[in-house]
Order: structure tokens, then C-alpha cells, then sequence
């Protein structure tokens, strides 16, 4: 089936590129308006069709734009095929957030420690997302080739400009929109389309597009996914937080327990306190909305840690010059204390570091180390702003070994002021940092 399609997309193709060639106009027409129809009543057919109905539309929909080609870029110009194919996908792609399990799971020094071991321990531990309308995930696979193929046929600036406003003007698509910009900016790099010998991978740099191009877009997006709005996100109830903090605090084994435990503190108390309000009075156990609010916030984070891994990949090499804005935010969340936070940013640090030419996590933040220690210091000054910057530090000796040491000497006085001049709250989080020091040693 690819080799057809791809031998009717390139004859397509050459028939476009000849001069008043009504015939090819004709096709391309017909495919553009079955495309747009199809898009139309895909959300319907994928809320109402058995999951094999599902995988036969899908892959119709992905061979129009396999022989539509080059021609994708030119059809998506029309704005009202643009709209119509971005809100079916932002519909098909609507995620389940009821799972109680999201929230409940916590993150504990020992797991990330033992997931730091290798990369594959890590990927053992991944949880697959859940979406309401499909569960099979050949369906999610092939909504994702989908979304490669339009970042490899379509105009990259105009694909993140149209899915970018829908990140930012709708919470409902934010979600759903950074899926699909995450693997936009894959398929524009050539990754994982067309898999099959000769396929469209191998002619990838032969298109307009350039590491260039795509490094724009990465950056525009990046700027957008580490936003303080969009990244400091609240993860925890407000009340779970505090009876933890208090459990930690009055426990006579209360270093051993805080080591153990998560290094969350209350690094984000002006979140919590914005979002507490929108939740309403609580009780000890979190409302349902508020549950889901949790539950959204969670898979959000998530799923903007994969995307900083995808890009990346995209970039190669060529993404060691932005370590230097999204490395640190990164290792903020591999401090969260929520399981599956913390295990997408370590999944996201392992990609980094093959996707720039690291060996190891250890390689990656020691040859990193020095913004690190920089941003780190700066920011243990101006705690009530920055509250997440012990885990930054904590993360780090965790990840390293006795070579980081002989720099974070001033690190430590940082530190020991910081805890001097706010004992009362953040006595847990600067615990976890010292203890993660003394293994260090």
C-alpha cells in the first residue's frame, strides 16, 4: 500500500508542477474536499465506531495526505481546511483525566535513584495515557503518524502559529495541542514518517525545510511550555501538602523520612494558593473538579516534558544551545513529587542526553553544570519567586557524582542561608537537599 500511494502521490505531484494542468487540479481538488469531509465527521465516527471502523477511517485519512504530498502544504493555506482538520484532531485526542491514581501516586528519592540507573528502567515505569474516545493504541499510533505527516508535508510556521493559538486560547486543546506539536515538529524533522525502504524519510532535508526553520519553532514553542502560567503548575491538594509537611516535620526519624519522601515542599504556594481559589472550599479530599483539575495539570506537564525530548531529537546536536533555557525546567520536574511528573521529566533527560551526543544524565548536567550552579544561586536568593530551585540541586547530586562537588561549595552556603531565613517552610525540601548531598559525599 505505501509503494501505490507513494507512486500516485508522485504522480500527482509532477502533474501539479505542469503548467494549466486541469486534470491534476481536478484531483487534488477532489482529495483536498474528501480530506475536509472526512475531517468533519471524524470526531462522530471516532466517538461512535467500533475500534477496527476507527483504524480503517484513520487510515484513510492519513493515505489522502500521502497522496496528496506536497500538495498537503497548499491545501492547509485554506483556513477553513486548517480549522477543520486542528478541531478534529483536538476532539479525537481529548484525554481521560478521571483516574483518582494520577494524583494519588507520589514520587519518593529512592524510585528516581533507582530509575537513574538506566534508561530502560525508566521506560518500564511509563503509564500510558487514556483517552475517551479511543483505547487501542494502534489508534493512537495512527493519529500520531498523522500529525508527523502534516509536519512533514506542511508549512512549519504556519502549523505552529495555528496550533500554538489553540494551546493558548483553550484550556480544553492545550492538552491536545501540545500533542500535536510535539509531533508536528517530528515529522517536519523526518522522524519516524514513512518508515519503509525508500520512503519519504530518506528525501526529508531535500525539502524547503531546515534545521533552521525548525529550531524557530522550537524555540517559539519551548518559550510557550516553560511560561510561568503554563509550567508551574499545581500537581497536589493544598491540604494533602500541608498534613505531609507536618507528618515529615514531627516524625522522629524526620531526615530519614524527608530523604525518602517527596521533594516537593511547598515550592509552589503562590500556585496552590491561585488555584485554591478557583476550587473552592475544600475538604481534606479534593472535590471532584478539583481532582481533574489535578488529574489535567498532570498529564499537561507530562506532556510537555515529552515534547522538549522530541524536539531534541529533532534538533540533535543542534539543541545543546537551548539547554540552556529548557535544561534547568526540566530538572525542576524530575524533583515533583508527583510519580508520573517526575518519571516523564527523568524519560525526557535520558532523550536529551542521546539526542545531544551525552552518555549518560551524569555527563549531561555535569557538562551543564555551570548555568546550572549560576541559576541555582540566583534563584535560592529570590526563594518566594523561585520556591523550585532546591529540587533543581537536589536532582543534580542525585544524577552526579563526587566530581560535581568541589562547585557546589557555594552552593551550600546558599542553601544553609535560605533554611536559616525560611526554617518554618521549607525545612523538608532543604533536608532532601543536604541529605542528597551527603550521599554525594
Amino acid at each position: 500500500c505505501e509503494v501505490v500511494l507513494r507512486e500516485v502521490s508522485q504522480r500527482n505531484q509532477s502533474r501539479s508542477s505542469a503548467t494549466n494542468s486541469s486534470s491534476a487540479q481536478t484531483f487534488t481538488g477532489i482529495l483536498s474536499e474528501n480530506l475536509h469531509s472526512l475531517a468533519t465527521s471524524l470526531p462522530r465516527l471516532m466517538r461512535t465506531s467500533d475500534d477496527q471502523k476507527k483504524l480503517f477511517i484513520l487510515n484513510v485519512f492519513l493515505g489522502y495526505l500521502k497522496v496528496l504530498g506536497s500538495q498537503v502544504s497548499v491545501v492547509l493555506n485554506s483556513a477553513a481546511h486548517l480549522q477543520r482538520i486542528s478541531k478534529a484532531l483536538m476532539q479525537v485526542l481529548e484525554l481521560d483525566v478521571v483516574d483518582v491514581r494520577i494524583v494519588e501516586e507520589r514520587s519518593y528519592a529512592a524510585t528516581i535513584e533507582t530509575s537513574s540507573d538506566s534508561y530502560n528502567s525508566y521506560a518500564a515505569r511509563i503509564q500510558r495515557r487514556h483517552f475517551l474516545y479511543f483505547t487501542d493504541e494502534k489508534i493512537f499510533s495512527l493519529l500520531m503518524e498523522i500529525c508527523r505527516t502534516l509536519g512533514y508535508y506542511g508549512n512549519i510556521y504556519l502549523l505552529t502559529d495555528h496550533f500554538l493559538d489553540l494551546y493558548q486560547q483553550s484550556s480544553s486543546y492545550r492538552k491536545q495541542a501540545a500533542i500535536v506539536l510535539n509531533e508536528i515538529v517530528r515529522g517536519a524533522a523526518g522522524i519516524s514518517v514513512a518508515t519503509e525502504a525508500q520512503g519519504l524519510e530518506s528525501q526529508v532535508w531535500g525539502k524547503s525545510v531546515t534545521k533552521d526553520d525548525i529550531k524557530v519553532a522550537v524555540v517559539s514553542i519551548m518559550e510557550e511550555y516553560t511560561s510561568l502560567n503554563n509550567w508551574h503548575l499545581i500537581t497536589v491538594s493544598e491540604e494533602t501538602e500541608r498534613d505531609r509537611q507536618d507528618q515529615q516535620l514531627l516524625s522522629p526519624s524526620s531526615l530519614l523520612s524527608i530523604s525518602n519522601s517527596n521533594v516537593g515542599g511547598h515550592t509552589q504556594t503562590n500556585s496552590i494558593q491561585e488555584i485554591s481559589s478557583s476550587f473552592g472550599s475544600q475538604s481534606s479530599s479534593p472535590s471532584t473538579s478539583a481532582l481533574h483539575q489535578l488529574n489535567s495539570n498532570i498529564w499537561q506537564l507530562c506532556i510537555q516534558l515529552e515534547g522538549i525530548a522530541c524536539f531534541a531529537q529533532a534538533l540533535g546536536r543542534d539543541f545543546r544551545p537551548l539547554l540552556m533555557t529548557s535544561l534547568y525546567p526540566v530538572l525542576e520536574k524530575a524533583g515533583e513529587e508527583t510519580l508520573l511528573v517526575s518519571q516523564a521529566a527523568l524519560g525526557s533527560m535520558w532523550d536529551i542526553s542521546k539526542a545531544c551526543g551525552y552518555h549518560s544524565l551524569k555527563e549531561l548536567i555535569t557538562e551543564n553544570c555551570d548555568y546550572l550552579f549560576n541559576d541555582i544561586s540566583l534563584n535560592l536568593h529570590r526563594l518566594s519567586q523561585h520556591p523550585q530551585a532546591p529540587r533543581v540541586l537536589t536532582v543534580m547530586l542525585t544524577h552526579s557524582d563526587c566530581s560535581l562537588l568541589p562547585l557546589v561549595g557555594d552552593i551550600v552556603q546558599d542553601v544553609l542561608m535560605a533554611l536559616d531565613l525560611s526554617y518554618q517552610h521549607t525545612a523538608a525540601l532543604f533536608c532532601s537537599v543536604l541529605h542528597a548531598l551527603l550521599k554525594a559525599l
